[in-house]
């Protein structure tokens, strides 16, 4: 089965100023509502330092960034602890799936990082950690040493919210099980026949361990 392991997740009100000096700070943008100002802007500001969300907006500026649906825009920016900035369009939508591309095309894009900062989730946690995992996806049970990934992946994801409540946690909890099982049941398409054997099976089995379900409440209606 494939070695792909889905990143850890945690909640923080802000950056880390330990232990992500290698990260990378993944932010939203949109393009300006000013006609005459062409200039993206960062989503959800109000998580970062009003200086750094400055020279963000005006190093993606520089470079001609301009807020536009899965573009993708990688800075450096002083003052910041983590080593890159990698901002992506949002464009004019404002809805879950959004997100979901925006952390998807980003996660794709992430080669030889292993540490994640963003404040996509105070947008939609959900679908950030759905968009991360499934977009970090890889299956590389069958590739040859020479096209094999040669690093690990994502690993560790912080969150970034303006609150860590008991409802964004279950959000972030429940997000992760079910883009887990979404790779697992990948993991069974792309594995030859041949192979998948009922030790391997088990063994996929023992490994996904997704939190209780008793945390989540069903409920259906009668029309």
């Amino acid at each position: 089965m494939s070695a792909y392991t889905a990143p850890s997740f945690t909640l923080a009100t802000s950056i880390p100023q330990r232990g992500v000096s290698a990260a990378v700070l993944l932010v939203g943008v949109r393009p300006s509502d000013k006609d005459s100002d062409k200039s993206p802007r960062v989503v959800d500001a109000q998580l970062l330092d009003k200086a750094a969300v400055k020279s963000i907006e005006a190093a993606l500026t520089a470079v001609g960034a301009t807020g536009s649906a899965e573009q993708l825009t990688r800075v450096v920016i002083d003052g910041l602890p983590v080593a890159s900035v990698l901002a992506v369009g949002l464009g004019k939508a404002d809805d879950a799936e959004t997100i979901r591309r925006a952390a998807g095309v980003a996660a794709r894009s992430l080669d030889n990082v292993e540490i994640l900062v963003t404040t996509l989730s105070e947008r939609d946690v959900d679908a950030t950690v759905q968009g991360l995992v499934l977009g970090g996806y890889r299956f590389a049970e069958f590739r040859s040493a020479k096209t094999a990934p040669k690093d690990a992946g994502l690993q560790k994801v912080t969150l970034l919210v303006g609150d860590k409540g008991r409802a964004q946690k279950e959000a972030m909890e429940r997000a992760a099980a079910v883009a887990t099982a979404v790779v697992t049941a990948r993991d069974f398409v792309n594995t030859r026949r041949a192979t998948c054997s009922l030790p391997s099976l088990q063994s996929a089995q023992r490994l996904w361990q997704p939190p209780r379900a008793s945390r989540w409440r069903c409920s259906t209606r009668r029309s």
